[in-house]
Formats: structure tokens, sequence, C-alpha cells
């Protein structure tokens, strides 16, 4: 895993921070991208505008990004379902500036009372 950079969107959220803490112990280079990098996932020019500085043949994309977190178990808005489509199709029209992409979700579906090693 030396010499590729990671970059882990969504990485202040459930999933994402353990990925950021736990990554870097194996990989020479992580990076996060939260909403402070990109304000809106779903917006592709935004997206296109900060993918277009990653090194296409280093460059590995593990999305855990996704909107509507932190709500109750059962709400769930036909909005938000559309907005997480189009963020992965935002990543995957992206595809140009990356060499892999993973995208394994946020969190939000998972009990956090209980660590994530025995979330089910």
């Amino acid at each position: 895993m030396k010499n590729r950079t990671y970059y882990i969107l969504g990485s202040d959220g459930f999933i994402g921070s353990v990925l950021m803490r736990e990554l870097p112990k194996y990989c020479d280079s992580v990076i996060g991208v939260n909403r402070n990098t990109i304000k809106d996932f779903t917006d592709l020019n935004e997206m296109q505008e900060y993918f277009k500085s990653m090194d296409q043949y280093n460059s590995y994309v593990i999305n855990c990004a996704a909107s509507g977190g932190k709500k109750k178990v059962g709400e769930y808005d036909k909005c938000e379902l559309w907005n997480n489509i189009k963020i992965n199709d935002n990543i995957m029209s992206l595809r140009e500036c990356y060499r892999f992409y993973i995208n394994i979700g946020s969190g939000a579906e998972l009990n956090k009372s209980n660590p994530i090693i025995d979330a089910n």
C-alpha cells in the first residue's frame, strides 16, 4: 500500500473517522475529505474542482460520505436517497481522476452505542 494516496470521503463520519484513525498504520498517505473540504458532495462541479488535483495512477477513493445521517432508525427522506445516489454518480463520473474506488457507506445505519467492531 506504499506510494498510494487514500482519500476518505466523509472522514468525520462514523466509519470515515475509524478509517482515518486506522489506515495510517498501514498506508503512507491518507487524506480526509469532509464538508470543510467539499461543501456539497452532490455538486459535480465542486467535486471536479477537488478531484482534478489527484494523481490518477496512485489515488484511491474510499467513500463514506452520505446525505442524511444522524437520524433515528426508520426515518428517511426520499431527497436523501437521491442525494446519496448523486454522490456516488459524481464520484463515478470523475473516475479518470483516480485509480480505484470503494463505496463503504457512512455507517449511519449501524447501532453506534457499541464499538464499531461489534456493529451489526
